[in-house]
């Protein structure tokens, strides 16, 4: 599984039940699905676009048998509105926000 480190902005394929720590800097690692592939490290608006739509509750899961399903914004601009408008989105696996 998918798994990121926001403060290294890297990712990794780890098993599930392997997460917690980020193997570079001990920080938590976070869960992101098993479709997520991880920007590259430099490109900041990426990351703040992937890390607010998963403190929203939003996983990158596959789209294998999903019919129509509003595709993630591009920019981390358009994040908020994506938000306000996907509530019921399938791949929001919970409504709270995540201050972890």
């Amino acid at each position: 599984m998918a798994h990121a480190c926001f403060d290294c902005r890297k990712g990794w394929k780890l098993a599930e039940e392997a997460a917690g720590k980020c193997p570079q800097c001990a920080g938590p690692l976070r869960w992101m699905g098993r479709a997520f592939k991880a920007p590259k490290k430099i490109d900041l608006e990426q990351w703040k676009k992937v890390e607010a739509l998963w403190r929203a509750g939003f996983r990158f899961l596959s789209h294998t048998g999903r019919q129509k399903v509003q595709p993630y914004p591009e920019q981390f601009r358009d994040v908020d509105a994506f938000i306000r408008e996907n509530s019921d989105h399938p791949f929001r696996v919970t409504d709270k926000p995540s201050a972890v």
